[in-house]
């Protein structure tokens, strides 16, 4: 699980976040593959994003949005397969740009 801290206190409003990962090939495969592509779970609002071609080393970055009501964030990142991949790290920032 990421935990941020957040400036302020929230209440009760929807933010907008800029999440990323670092997958890592476990080893047992090609450091690419087009074929085998994998899911990634934002635990926190059950948004789902596809990375296609998964590839070793690359770093993914996808928004979400989040309803927020205290003055931290719990995410959770996993791979809905974790045969092939790790998630080497992770990230979450708010993203303060304007829609």
């Amino acid at each position: 699980p990421l935990t941020i801290k957040l400036n302020e206190k929230p209440l009760s409003k929807s933010m907008r976040f800029i999440a990323c990962i670092l997958l890592v090939d476990k080893g047992d495969h090609d450091a690419c593959s087009e074929k085998k592509s994998t899911e990634v779970f934002c635990q926190y609002n059950n948004s789902m994003h596809m990375l296609h071609p998964a590839l070793a080393e690359h770093l993914y970055i996808f928004r979400v949005k989040a309803e927020v009501t205290s003055s931290e964030l719990l995410s959770d990142f996993k791979l809905k397969s974790d045969d092939v991949w790790k998630i080497g790290e992770c990230g979450l920032v708010q993203d303060l740009e304007i829609p």
